[in-house]
């Protein structure tokens, strides 16, 4: 076990382990094009998401990290330790919005604190890979805005300049696959979660109800949408997939996708740097301020 996080944490830093003869060999591999991006999926809980991560990473597994390799290391625990006191103020708004929605809902008490826990933990691994150097990008199925999508935007209101400019940094060489679907292509998805996984934190029909499960999935829907437009203003790029279409050609989408950023992100020409300059300082404000005067 010790062997297996040693080895991921040292390959976070670009160098690998490799055994020859009776010795281990400590190999620096250079940065990968993905370097500094963050790509993570959104969309409703039961649409897919993980599904088609688990059928596409693979083929990523070498240029870029996942979740679980953050999630392993040693230096996640004091990943809060790593931000500015601004950057901790706008990061404490979230988790405390994230806190009285979850105890606005109908969960039961230790759900409650199951599901708490888990997004605490989402939140560091993004802070820690945020905060060091990997060399590799972070290709995540369930990352920071899927999972404080409706808290980032109730955390922007009546927030100090200060605040709402730290949660538009979080957007910085971040992009997106944005994932769509049918209700009842989620619905009927939740209902096999609930035969599969009974009362697991996700199982939100187990947990609330057919009804209920709905509700949130719209709600979600009308956030992810607001948040992704705010995305794109901030520069991020966002791709649409319909989960319901042909497999092969998504991910033939999912790999153009992909390419366009990384490559984006290396040839960027003075030119386009000088105008994207222009373009932010004639932008006077973040557009997390207008979430505040509604």
């Amino acid at each position: 076990m010790i062997k297996n996080i040693t080895k991921k944490a040292l390959r976070r830093v670009g160098y690998e382990v490799r055994r020859k003869y009776s010795y281990h060999e400590l190999v620096s591999t250079p940065s990968r094009a993905s370097s500094g991006i963050i790509l993570e999926f959104v969309g409703p809980s039961g649409i897919g998401k993980t599904t088609f991560f688990g059928k596409v990473k693979e083929d990523y597994r070498s240029d870029w990290l996942f979740r679980d390799d953050l999630k392993c290391t040693y230096e996640i625990d004091s990943a809060f330790a790593l931000l500015t006191v601004n950057e901790g103020n706008a990061i404490s708004r979230i988790m405390h919005a994230t806190y009285l929605s979850l105890s606005g809902d109908d969960f039961p008490m230790p759900l409650q604190d199951r599901i708490y826990s888990y997004l605490v933990l989402e939140m560091k691994a993004d802070i820690l890979f945020r905060k060091t150097h990997s060399g590799r990008g972070l290709l995540s199925e369930d990352g920071l805005i899927h999972n404080f999508c409706s808290a980032i935007l109730e955390a922007s209101k009546d927030a100090s300049p200060e605040t709402t400019s730290e949660i538009s940094k979080l957007f910085k060489n971040r992009h997106f696959i944005n994932f769509k679907a049918c209700d009842n292509y989620i619905i009927e998805n939740l209902k096999k979660r609930k035969e599969e996984s009974p009362g697991a934190g996700n199982d939100w029909i187990g947990n609330l109800g057919v009804h209920k499960a709905l509700e949130i999935t719209k709600a979600y829907q009308e956030d992810n949408e607001r948040m992704m437009q705010i995305a794109l203003s901030l520069g991020s790029k966002v791709q649409e997939i319909d989960i319901e279409d042909d497999f092969e050609n998504n991910r033939i989408i999912f790999r153009e996708f992909i390419n366009s950023i990384t490559n984006d992100a290396h040839r960027q020409p003075e030119s386009a740097l000088r105008s994207k300059h222009a373009k932010t300082t004639r932008q006077s404000r973040s557009p997390f301020v207008s979430l505040s005067e509604h």
